[in-house]
């Protein structure tokens, strides 16, 4: 598919004048990522220092992908790519060969940067950063709760508090956890009002009825806009008829009372009588009524009357202020408590990494002195899908360049797509695009640029959606409702296109699939891609059985959660039972499993066992399996507290046979679940920190099949040349409305809790602006398409109130039901129960315990590798940690400490001579060793056994543990330890260091993101190695 010169390359050139302030509307298919690289090369070209420009990302994979494309751009024939070489040459930046010069990260990962430059009580850094801190907020719930019982002042607002909500005290605390995971939203208005206004319910009240008035002229004036002279004289000589007032009111007292009666439901009445009001029975008043209400319905006016009928009442009730008072600061006292439970944990959540951030820049006497560092450091931010920019995240930019004026060398770059704003859920809020592109971000002011061109889509397409979305689309954004215009896009491919788009309505659910399946048929002959988008998980469930069913190869993307898999419940219970030998339903959950696999009147046999470890030994002559079983777990109990979690529950699962009992896919599922429970390190013993984690991961298919499934959201910044989007009569669930609800102009704010009548009207505004990032999702799915679309939806169970078959209805193509042949192909048969023989044997793998200097072999309890090989890890590891911090000779820890330490690791105490005498061994090899004499030298910055948390470069909070980390000769060093040897029968040395580099590159890749994040304003270049400790090598990766 070729293309011609845009017709908006003049805004293109605009936006990679590294000279310009600006912000982009970039619609789906216009190459926003290739004008974000080309702004970066550009100013790349200006900048004294690479780090002066920051790019931030609200993806992971998108902040990936644009470093990867920036230095894909660098190696390009182009004048500005020769420019950068030139400029990186010339100032020695070496940014090919660090690239972790380019700073494009996500916010998170830039907060967390921020963060660990704090003063010490709110620096984030040796914090573990938690992906999900539910159990924390109930924590803060319970901890709000205990104040009941005591005699401070907040006792009685508490129990007020727990009134309102029925004193449910579930309810209690469901309401409130969802509210402090948002607290970054609220949490300094609030505090404004519980600590300003407690206990002043009048002067809630004020501030309330100031809002009020604000937002009934913002809802009226916008009303009465779109009416003409005669309609406002109509309007008015109405409510002067309804009110018994002078026809003289103004439009809007006359609105407010009139627009109500002109409704019934949710469209313009189509009669007018006395039931109406009374004063209709007049004919003459009635005939004007009618008259009003056919122009009326000439102009969109309906949507402005609806508004109006649902405005709270201008005044507040003593009660409503009063609520207000104590729901602000229970929640501000839950606030409080939160923070003391972060102290205890030694723990935060995103969210708090946010306020840290954010509260870092900037403090009751102006910026701060990190404030102005960054202010120095950084020049030129660049914000990459900024439609999707939540307030708190807002004011972060604006505080981060705070002092940036409009004529001087500091820029900001602004770029994405209201049309394709679809995170509501994460607080995005699609009306900041609209504000800073009129008002500027700060005191700076941004040059609105609007593209047009689509490179993505065939012409077809194109078109349709222009059409499409121009109905669903408004002509005007309403920015306070979520409502954003259309823009209309021009294709730039000249090449003749491919497919079309079909709109399809069928009968029910097997009508769907069958005619799915058949489509996919059809064009997966012409080797393409194909994505297949829903908006929820599991509206996909019918159709990934049809998938199968149907021998159609198909990967998903985060639509099968880990924990529903089979094998990870398996896991689970031996977890479960290695945690608490008692717990019946996993044990009975283990023996039918297919590590067992025992028939149902076998575990009928074993309905009265009580205590399993002791009496199903009396079982095993009758039930072969128990035996294996048993002697399985008895091992895995033996070593539970000498070696990690890890390698115990995986020597379990080995041993009843997990290798053989599943198939390769399940066996990628556990190897993940695994990699799991190390990450996890100490926190895994906690079972219920262990079952949050599982909660969240998503057993993703690695398979490379053409059919791609997955959500919408997803599916954002992707595309395929056929897209297929089936269930659109389908819609999701309606969560609770929250606590409290809030909204703000920057002049006045307007809070409502639960049940008060602000609280419904922000609420009643909060599902108009649900069902105007409905339209925008579908324009999302639309989008993603090269060459086909396919919509389908199924007209015998539509979801009016949330689903998107409304839309597209007259478009549709009724498909009338057939025989209903396919009832079978999206119900394949469940796979039967399978398991290993009764007579299974697991068999260890064949290991040599590596030797140092000794033609010896010691004995060996085969845990994964080698039980042996473990504790002579632990023992030279905590030896070389203690030559480093004390800068001792080695001679002074043989053979006292070695022994001491020894004698902790709980080894059979026949196996502690040798295992001494081969740390000894491995200790010596170090101490004559110019690395190892090097390695444990006194270095600046040095540290040993270096706990250390951050981001990886997926966004995931990561914990780690360093062996040895220092500064010398201005680079940064990175040092894992490594026992292994190699062992000469089966692998040659290059082999065995081979071998070892692969195994562990991800793992030091992965410490040397997390360093690169503490030290991201120093570019010291970072080397990572692994040393050899019984070769005396070191090997850099």
């Amino acid at each position: 598919m070729s293309h011609s010169t845009p017709s908006d390359q003049a805004a293109r050139d605009k936006a990679v004048d590294p000279t310009r302030s600006c912000i982009v509307q970039a619609p789906a298919g216009s190459g926003k990522t290739t004008l974000l690289v080309q702004r970066y090369l550009h100013l790349l070209c200006v900048a004294e220092r690479p780090e002066e420009i920051l790019a931030i990302t609200f993806t992971r994979k998108a902040a990936a992908e644009m470093k990867q494309r920036i230095l894909m751009a660098l190696e390009k024939d182009d004048a500005v790519a020769a420019a950068v070489r030139k400029r990186d040459q010339d100032a020695n930046w070496g940014i090919r060969q660090n690239p972790n010069r380019l700073k494009v990260q996500t916010i998170d990962s830039f907060a967390m940067e921020l963060a660990t430059r704090l003063p010490r009580q709110e620096s984030v850094a040796g914090l573990k950063l938690l992906d999900s801190a539910d159990h924390l907020y109930e924590g803060a719930c319970r901890a709000l709760f205990e104040q009941l019982s005591s005699d401070q002042p907040s006792a009685p607002f508490i129990a007020e508090f727990l009134a309102f909500v029925h004193n449910n005290a579930t309810n209690a605390t469901a309401l409130l956890t969802q509210m402090l995971a948002r607290r970054d939203q609220w949490l300094d208005f609030n505090n404004a009002f519980a600590i300003e206004n407690a206990g002043s319910p009048e002067q809630i009240k004020g501030l309330l009825e100031q809002a009020l008035a604000d937002l009934r002229e913002q809802v009226l004036y916008a009303a009465e806009r779109p009416l003409s002279d005669e309609h406002k004289r109509t309007i008015q000589l109405i409510y002067a008829a309804v009110s018994s007032e002078e026809p003289e009111a103004s439009v809007h007292s006359a609105l407010a009372a009139v627009a109500p009666l002109l409704l019934t439901g949710k469209t313009l009445r189509k009669r007018i009588d006395k039931r109406a009001h009374p004063a209709f029975a007049d004919k003459a008043l009635r005939d004007r009524v009618k008259a009003l209400l056919g122009a009326l319905a000439e102009i969109d006016i309906t949507e402005h009357f609806q508004n109006i009928k649902h405005l709270p009442p201008s005044t507040v009730d003593p009660a409503q202020s009063e609520l207000l008072a104590t729901v602000s600061l229970c929640l501000s006292l839950c606030a409080v408590a939160l923070k003391d439970i972060f102290i205890e944990e030694g723990a935060i959540d995103f969210t708090e990494l946010q306020i840290r951030a954010t509260s870092g820049l900037r403090d009751e006497f102006g910026p701060t002195d990190l404030a102005l560092y960054f202010d120095y450091r950084i020049h030129h931010l660049l914000v990459d899908e900024f439609q999707d920019t939540s307030r708190s995240q807002l004011h972060f930019f604006e505080l981060l360049i705070e002092g940036w004026q409009a004529d001087d060398s500091n820029t900001v770059f602004a770029v994405g797509d209201p049309m394709q704003s679809i995170y509501r859920f994460r607080d995005a809020d699609v009306a900041i695009f609209a504000q800073c592109r009129d008002q500027g971000l700060g005191a700076l002011p941004l040059e609105p640029l609007e593209l047009v061109a689509n490179f993505r889509s065939s012409n077809e397409l194109v078109e349709w959606n222009n059409v499409l979305f121009h109905q669903l689309l408004p002509d005007h954004s309403v920015p306070r409702l979520g409502a954003v215009r259309f823009s209309a896009a021009e294709a730039a491919a000249t090449a003749a296109s491919v497919g079309d788009v079909v709109c399809r309505a069928y009968p029910h659910l097997d009508a769907e699939l069958t005619g799915i399946l058949a489509h996919i048929k059809a064009l997966q002959d012409n080797n393409t891609s194909i994505g297949v988008l829903c908006r929820s998980r599991s509206h996909l469930q019918p159709l990934l059985g049809a998938l199968t069913a149907a021998d159609l190869n198909w990967r998903s993307t985060d639509i099968d959660l880990l924990a529903d898999l089979p094998v990870i419940q398996d896991l689970m219970n031996l977890y479960r039972i290695l945690k608490d030998p008692e717990h019946r339903l996993s044990w009975f959950s283990i023996l039918r499993s297919p590590l067992v696999g025992l028939r149902l009147v076998q575990l009928q046999r074993l309905e009265t066992v009580r205590d399993f470890v002791v009496e199903l030994p009396g079982f095993a002559t009758e039930i072969p399996a128990l035996e294996r079983l048993l002697a399985a777990v008895t091992w895995a109990q033996r070593h539970a507290f000498e070696f990690p979690l890890r390698e115990v529950i995986e020597g379990l699962w080995l041993r009843l046979g997990g290798m053989d009992a599943y198939d390769d896919i399940a066996l990628d599922h556990a190897m993940h679940w695994f990699d799991l429970l190390e990450e996890l390190g100490s926190d895994a013993y906690e079972e219920s920190a262990l079952e949050r984690a599982v909660e969240r991961l998503f057993a993703n298919s690695a398979s490379d099949a053409r059919i791609e499934v997955m959500t919408i959201h997803k599916a954002k910044g992707l595309e395929f040349d056929h897209v297929i989007v089936p269930f659109l009569h389908r819609g999701t669930r309606h969560d609770e409305a929250p606590l409290m609800l809030w909204q703000t102009d920057g002049r006045h704010l307007l809070v409502g809790a639960k049940s008060d009548p602000i609280h419904e009207w922000l609420n009643y505004e909060d599902k108009i602006r649900a069902a105007n990032e409905r339209k925008r999702l579908l324009y999302v799915a639309c989008t993603r398409a090269r060459n086909s679309l396919w919509l389908s939806y199924q007209s015998d169970d539509p979801d009016k109130a949330s689903g998107m078959a409304e839309w597209i209805k007259d478009l549709a193509e009724y498909v009338h039901d057939t025989n209903n042949t396919a009832s079978a192909t999206h119900n394949p048969k469940a796979p039967l129960l399978t398991a290993l023989s009764e007579d299974y044997h697991w068999t260890a793998p064949s290991m040599v315990t590596p030797t140092v200097g000794t033609d010896d072999v010691l004995p060996t309890d085969d845990l994964i590798g080698s039980r042996f090989e473990v504790a002579l890890g632990h023992l030279v590891h905590k030896a070389l940690a203690w030559l480093a911090t004390t800068q001792t000779n080695a001679a002074d820890l043989l053979p006292n400490r070695l022994e001491s330490w020894s004698a902790q690791l709980d080894v059979d105490p026949a196996d502690l001579p040798g295992l001494i005498q081969q740390a000894q061994q491995h200790l010596e090899c170090v101490s004559s060793s110019q690395y190892g004499q090097w390695l444990l030298s006194d270095h600046e910055s040095a540290q040993c056994e270096w706990a250390i948390s951050g981001l990886d470069h997926q966004g995931q909070a990561r914990n780690a543990i360093i062996d040895r980390y220092f500064v010398a000769d201005q680079q940064r060093w990175i040092i894992d330890y490594k026992t292994a040897t190699p062992n000469h029968e089966s692998l040659s040395k290059e082999q065995f260091l081979q071998e070892q580099r692969e195994r562990y590159g991800s793992q030091l890749e992965r410490y040397r993101q997390l360093v690169t994040q503490l030290h991201f304003d120093d570019p010291l270049p970072i080397r990572a190695a692994l040393y050899f400790t019984g070769l005396g090598e070191l090997h850099e990766l």
